[in-house]
């Protein structure tokens, strides 16, 4: 016997026993009136690793909606013994111990980070539903299953006809002058290093109500591309429509919820796929090169691994600033998959001016200030102050979202929340970046080697800080195949949030472009400008504000 195991038995120790906490439970059921049936549901909770979730079901004859019942934390399904027979009157009722440390499920090990055990724990309650055979079902849950409850409705909302939350743990921020007691404060400390639940759950829960449009949201696992296993956070809408898919890189610092001002008009007639590119969002956040070409080509590496995941031929390819530098460079190296490329403000395209006078003070500061440091540093250096910090650097973005969403705190938090981590993309920007506005490597100088075939729409905010001048290169370089140029009026840099009609209509024009390739010839066009009443107005002209 081990100097541990004397200690405990001279502590009256009580040592955890399968057998006991069977018997246990069975001891408690004794008080349930209606006949259950308890087994466990063989699942596979990774690549090699199987798993066990223990299940009761009661009334399974009966033909209404089934009841499925998430318990929390430290608790099990023997909790429910006050509950079962008058839920299960009138309907089947399962209740399960969650997958982990918990009741007489296995005990797998889960990620260390927040996010990834959060979707560990959905696909574990997914892979058991589907494995039961249950189509729809009403999901309660208490706690830390109110929790898991959400995240699954979220992530699998075809499978959850009514949400019941019985006081239900994560739904809040952490309120900077919370006072518990003594005992929490205590317990609070203690288990810091231990806790990694992830405190977003009511950024994602917004979502359902902006985005009206059905969505799935999940982990890609594409292997090992940079880490030894990276995961794409990747949400989908309306991917039973036979038109052409449309797939979203969003820019720097930002994440899928961005979209939120657009995905429904995308959605309202073709598939959608958008992810956190690998080292953003909720996505991993592997090391990536210091070099500035091969950080590259392990971005566009990741997005080809996801597309070969996703079992995607074709699609039209829409990035945003940097998400824009690194479709065109997916277009570039997997010429096969894009059908058109829609380059929204996008970053790193012109050389870097020998002089830049003409760009904002607070362009040229912040680029000579952040050339050693990650360009969102100062999000991390604020802690806990980083959504303040945000909204009072950049109070314009939240007022962009202000019409679509409450309370408008939700924006700055989450952007802090994908910003608040370990900058794994962030510092693959850095490699790229010169100066911040510019590649390292630039666009331009490679885009006459894009086949011909590849169409693509170029569109810019009028009041955007980026640099132009790479679509009269774009045009030239490009002279055989079609390309169309849009400047939206009175949009900056966000021109997705700032002016989303008009960016939603551009956008649903190239898709409905390549849904008809084939059937037209190519040309090359260069509208100029567009605005919600003319599509083709007058060039701008003279010295407007950009911001």
């Amino acid at each position: 016997m081990s100097a541990i195991t004397e200690n405990q038995e001279k502590c009256g120790w009580i040592k955890f026993s399968e057998n006991k906490l069977i018997s246990l439970e069975k001891k408690i059921f004794e008080v349930l009136q209606t006949a259950y049936k308890g087994w466990h549901v063989l699942i596979d909770h990774k690549p090699n690793v199987k798993a066990k979730i223990w299940t009761i079901a009661m009334n399974t004859e009966s033909k209404n909606t089934p009841l499925v019942l998430l318990h929390g934390f430290g608790a099990g399904v023997g909790f429910w013994c006050l509950n079962l027979d008058s839920l299960a009157a009138n309907r089947p009722v399962y209740a399960i111990d969650i997958l982990g440390r918990f009741g007489r499920s296995s005990r797998p090990e889960f990620s260390n980070d927040g996010l990834e055990a959060e979707q560990e724990f959905i696909e574990s309650i997914e892979k058991w539903r589907k494995e039961v055979k249950l189509e729809q079902f009403i999901l309660l849950g208490h706690s830390l299953g109110g929790y898991l409850a959400t995240s699954y409705t979220i992530s699998y909302p075809n499978q959850v006809k009514h949400l019941i939350l019985a006081d239900p743990w994560g739904f809040v921020e952490r309120p900077s002058d919370f006072n518990p007691p003594l005992w929490m404060k205590t317990l609070g400390i203690v288990l810091y290093p231990f806790t990694a639940f992830n405190p977003l759950a009511t950024v994602r829960a917004a979502g359902p109500f902006v985005v009206k449009t059905a969505y799935r949201g999940w982990y890609v696992d594409i292997g090992p591309v940079v880490g030894p296993a990276d995961k794409i956070w990747t949400i989908s809408l309306n991917t039973e429509s036979p038109n052409t898919p449309l797939v979203l890189l969003h820019g720097l610092g930002a994440g899928v919820a961005l979209w939120c001002l657009n995905l429904d008009a995308f959605a309202a007639n073709r598939p959608v796929y958008a992810f956190d590119l690998l080292g953003f969002g909720r996505s991993s956040r592997p090391t990536f090169s210091s070099d500035a070409m091969e950080a590259e080509q392990q971005m566009v590496k990741s997005i080809e691994e996801w597309r070969k995941e996703m079992k995607l031929d074709n699609f039209v390819l829409l990035g945003h600033s940097m998400g824009g530098f690194l479709a065109a460079s997916y277009a570039l190296s997997y010429p096969d998959h894009v059908k058109h490329l829609v380059l929204a403000d996008p970053w790193g395209f012109p050389e870097r001016p020998q002089e830049f006078k003409e760009l904002p003070l607070w362009i040229r500061t912040l680029s000579y200030m952040l050339q050693p440091f990650n360009p969102l540093a100062g999000i991390r250096v604020a802690g806990p102050l980083g959504p303040w910090f945000i909204n009072t650097l950049r109070p314009d973005i939240t007022k962009k979202y202000a019409s679509a969403i409450e309370p408008q705190e939700l924006i700055p938090q989450y952007i802090y929340q994908c910003n608040s981590q370990t900058p794994s993309g962030e510092s693959a920007f850095h490699s790229m970046m010169s100066g911040f506005g510019w590649a390292k490597n630039p666009m331009v100088n490679r885009i006459d080697k894009m086949r011909k075939d590849i169409s693509i729409t170029l569109l810019y905010g009028s009041r955007s800080w980026i640099d132009h001048s790479a679509a009269e290169i774009i045009k030239f370089k490009r002279i055989d195949s079609y390309f169309k140029l849009q400047v939206i009026t009175g949009a900056g840099h966000h021109v997705y949030a700032d002016k989303p009609e008009a960016f939603n209509q551009i956008v649903l024009d190239a898709c409905a472009h390549a849904d008809n390739l084939g059937k037209t010839n190519y040309l090359a066009l260069m509208p100029s400008e567009y605005n919600e009443e003319s599509e083709n107005s007058e060039s701008e002209t003279g010295n407007q504000s950009k911001d």
